[in-house]
């Protein structure tokens, strides 16, 4: 049996494709052995394990708790919107700061892990469009979109939230045809976009209080960026 079908069937919480993912990085030991290969053949007397300590439930959550930690980020006791939930790497990692409570929105359905999914503390609302949303009071906004730009979310966000933090995704801010294979690799084309998220920020009111490269690239090898803003003292 393959040994992502395998983990499927043991830990049917995560999807096939997210054991793959935990595979490839390192998570899995074959009788002590990390093996990285999804198609890897297994047996019945083999001991397989997926080391889970550390594992967040996506790569979105290694991303945001690095920025957490850089920005020195306090979320104890927060009320959080998490915009763009997916699997609930944001979520879980600011339920695992101390969040007091996270509102979980996802256009998607039936990705959150379940783990999370019934969580008290956590709300999840799927098959939802952040834009259509009038958001609850809260203390702090985390966004990871794809397929999409983050400027209209920002946009709406600025009438609910004090504090936000996003990943820029620049494949999904730019022309189409400025990709090849998927990846923008023009580093003046990336210059120009960050630049103009400054001053979008700065037009919405904003100050970035901190900004940072990604220590995990998108799947498809873009490098990613996060930023953090707060409200201005004269907004």
């Amino acid at each position: 049996m393959r040994l992502d079908i395998f983990l499927n069937q043991k830990y049917p919480e995560y999807s096939r494709s997210k054991l793959s993912d935990f595979i490839k990085r390192g998570f899995v030991t074959v009788n002590d052995k990390v093996i990285t290969k999804p198609g890897y053949i297994v047996h019945d007397l083999d001991e397989i394990l997926l080391v889970k300590d550390d594992i967040f439930v996506s790569r979105a959550g290694e991303k945001i708790n690095y920025a957490f930690d850089l920005f020195d980020m306090d979320l104890r006791d927060l009320y959080v919107v998490d915009v763009g939930a997916s699997t609930g790497g944001f979520t879980q990692s600011a339920i695992l700061r101390g969040a007091a409570h996270v509102f979980a929105y996802e256009l998607g359905t039936d990705q959150m892990v379940l783990e999370l999914k019934q969580d008290p503390r956590v709300t999840s609302y799927e098959e939802t469009n952040i834009l259509d949303v009038l958001l609850p009071n809260h203390d702090l906004a985390m966004v990871d979109v794809s397929f999409t730009s983050v400027i209209p979310i920002l946009n709406h966000l600025s009438q609910f939230s004090k504090e936000i933090i996003f990943l820029l995704k620049p494949q999904y801010e730019v022309d189409p045809s400025l990709l090849k294979n998927g990846i923008l690799k023009e580093p003046k084309v990336v210059s120009r976009l960050i630049d103009k998220i400054y001053q979008t920020i700065r037009t919405l009111g904003y100050e970035v209080k901190g900004f940072t490269m990604s220590p995990v690239k998108g799947k498809e090898g873009n490098q990613e960026y996060i930023f953090y803003m707060t409200r201005g003292s004269n907004a």
